[in-house]
């Protein structure tokens, strides 16, 4: 179900202070969803990222720009400058909360889905999104030889036919 902007607006009133975690939060599983999942990333649950946070996580896997979630904040009245998005993407990458996706160009893409996978980018509707999984098996990896593989990023860049 997708967060009403009050109810997000609702999660991130009061202070900056991380002492004041449990407080007014009640029986709202979402607020204190919100403020497991930072804790566990080791960081505190400010306004700020109490909103980022809900912007990010409340519904399924999504691809999102730092401009992107700007504009969404800004349209839901959230207490978030552009700076500040930019700085709790790369803090919630750093914590292992995010997976930074670097298209050529500026472009740099969140992934809140950290796992291992790969991408289509839609270079028509600018858009990223998740390979199926029954592709994945077609891309077989040459055997690295003395190394071991870390991680393999692959991005398939599309555009819709031109005979269409």
């Amino acid at each position: 179900m997708p967060m009403r902007p009050e109810m997000i607006r609702e999660m991130t009133d009061g202070g900056e202070s991380c002492d004041l975690e449990e407080r007014a939060d009640g029986f709202d599983p979402i607020r204190r969803h919100m403020r497991a999942k930072l804790q566990m990333a080791a960081l505190c649950a400010t306004p700020q990222r109490l909103a980022l946070c809900s912007l990010l996580f409340m519904a399924s896997d999504r691809h999102v720009t730092a401009e992107m979630l700007s504009r969404e904040a800004s349209a839901m009245d959230l207490p978030l400058t552009t700076k500040e998005v930019k700085a709790g993407l790369q803090e919630f990458t750093g914590a292992g909360l995010l997976r930074e996706v670097a298209l050529y160009g500026a472009t740099v893409w969140y992934d809140t889905n950290t796992g291992s996978h790969f991408h289509f980018y839609d270079e028509d509707a600018k858009l990223l999104f998740d390979m199926p999984e029954a592709i994945i098996p077609l891309f077989k990896l040459p055997d690295a030889q003395g190394f071991d593989v870390v991680a393999v990023d692959l991005i398939v860049r599309i555009r819709r036919n031109s005979n269409v």
